[in-house]
């Protein structure tokens, strides 16, 4: 039963890299009261997000249509090995992305993984990689994963209004996990920028 909430979890995730349309603005439209959001993003922040020197990982080139594949055969495993090995996943766990777009068929290379101890050992097919430095354009999602399609074209507004480049590299970082549908959930977004 865990696997299957994580696959859930993680196809909500990877779909919120396509545009969602905003569902509000139908009702706004439509002159029927507002629903308060059941997310909050934060105001953006440009700030050096700084070198991450152990993180165990997987790392594959895939496209959103195949991503399902993808975490099978990198996420999941990892999360499993990880246990067998006595190695405790802990916050933060990172999805670095580089060259995604909304275009489900187009191919990106996804990382996925959590931070290690410098004198934990790589096992299988995983190893222990450094996630380099970089500027970023950044907020902070809090809610359940289903408004986080909606945070993606809030932020890239933001990006290019402030006359910002993306670079095609972007990690998302969960700070704070509970559950699918959490309100209390906390990811960090990175848009990488020139």
């Amino acid at each position: 039963m865990r696997r299957f909430t994580l696959i859930g979890f993680v196809f909500v995730l990877m779909g919120s890299i396509v545009v969602a349309q905003d569902a509000k603005d139908g009702a706004k439209d439509s002159g029927e009261k507002k629903a308060e959001p059941k997310w909050h993003m934060s105001g953006l922040i440009i700030k050096d997000v700084k070198e991450v020197p152990y993180v165990l990982s997987g790392q594959s080139k895939t496209t959103f249509a195949k991503m399902g594949d993808t975490l099978n055969e990198i996420f999941f495993p990892l999360l499993e090995q990880a246990e067998k090995n006595g190695m405790h996943v802990h916050s933060p766990v990172y999805f670095a992305y580089d060259g995604a777009s909304k275009d489900r068929d187009k191919p990106f290379q996804i990382l996925t993984g959590f931070p290690v101890h410098d004198d934990d050992k790589p096992f299988g097919k995983f190893k222990i990689r450094k996630l380099p430095a970089f500027r970023a354009a950044t907020v902070y999602y809090t809610g359940p994963t289903s408004g986080i399609g909606e945070a993606y074209p809030k932020l890239f507004q933001s990006i290019f209004a402030k006359g910002l480049t993306p670079t095609g590299h972007h990690r998302e970082v969960y700070m704070f996990w509970e559950g699918e549908q959490s309100p209390r959930n906390v990811i960090e977004i990175q848009i990488g920028i020139k």
